[in-house]
């Protein structure tokens, strides 16, 4: 099981058809994640402190902060203004790429252990709300303004915020598929 990884970083003035893509491939993330859920219950309390401290699970959970954080942030925007997405944010985005222990995640988005019907149901909330059509419309696509800060990229447009969360959600995919890996070899 793979979730889909789609190359290509969205510029200030990519609008609906490359958010659109976005939103598409976190719709088949989530779905992916829904799928080791339900399918793979055991698998979610692997941990290969090797590859990482979190275990699958804490993977888990922590995208799904991420995710619900980024559509609040795609709803409200930024309350202040924000300064452009900087080099290193562009050179990341347009790798489809994160490099792994280099950043730190903020407080609130540190995962927790939690039941996985609690993340089966945040996976399900979440695929709703990317899936709206008011959101897949929205003019905030359109506009490259900055209204989704990043603690290393800078501030994101709605459509580079989009693209982030895909990328993000691929970075710990990658993470799981590395732990599961490292488990079977164990």
């Amino acid at each position: 099981m793979a979730i889909g990884r789609t190359r290509g970083a969205i510029g200030a003035s990519g609008a609906s058809g490359a958010s659109g893509r976005h939103l598409s491939r976190l719709d088949g993330q989530l779905g992916s994640l829904e799928r080791l859920v339900t399918g793979e219950p055991r698998a979610m309390d692997v941990r290969v402190p090797e590859v990482s401290a979190w275990s699958v699970r804490l993977q888990v959970d922590h995208v799904l902060k991420v995710m619900a954080l980024g559509l609040v942030t795609l709803e409200k925007g930024s309350p202040r203004p924000l300064p452009p997405c900087n080099l290193l944010g562009r050179v990341l985005m347009s790798l489809d790429w994160i490099p792994r222990g280099r950043g730190k995640s903020p407080e609130r988005v540190l995962p927790r252990e939690c039941p996985d019907c609690d993340l089966l149901d945040e996976i399900r909330r979440l695929r709703g709300e990317f899936a709206a059509p008011a959101l897949a419309s929205s003019p905030r696509f359109a506009d490259p303004t900055p209204v989704f800060p990043h603690p290393y990229f800078g501030g994101l447009s709605a459509a580079q915020g989009v693209c982030f969360l895909a990328m993000h959600t691929h970075h710990h995919w990658k993470i799981v598929s590395d732990i599961r890996k490292a488990a079977a070899r164990a």
